[in-house]
């Protein structure tokens, strides 16, 4: 949210080693974060749904919804019940069985059994 109001540098935000920083790092941790929020962590390398790609443009409309994580996830405790029933309705946010590994670069089960 700081870097929409003009408060931060985007680019101030990621891991400096490989340039892997700006918006599309800060979207992806928020989609990281409602998941954990949601007794869902995984591993910061893997990706799924809403997440975009490193340096990967974003429309107006996913500003919008990234807008909308930031502000529920900055509060969790008052947001609880609306960030708890996001992730269950929006599946762009839900961890799937089968996320992406950035690292190996290949798809990945989550669990036993996941095809």
């Amino acid at each position: 949210m700081l870097w929409r109001a003009g408060e931060a540098d985007p680019q101030t935000f990621g891991i400096f080693k490989g340039d892997l920083r700006g918006l599309w790092f800060i979207a992806r941790n928020l989609v990281h974060d409602l998941a954990a929020l949601n007794k869902m962590e995984l591993l910061r390398w893997d990706d799924w749904g809403a997440m975009p790609r490193p340096g990967q443009a974003m429309s107006n409309d996913q500003f919008d919804f990234f807008d909308r994580l930031a502000a529920l996830t900055k509060t969790p405790d008052a947001t609880l019940d609306e960030l708890r029933a996001l992730y269950e309705d929006d599946e762009r946010v839900r961890v799937p069985e089968v996320v992406f590994n950035a690292v190996l670069q290949r798809p990945e089960p989550l669990w036993a059994g996941a095809a």
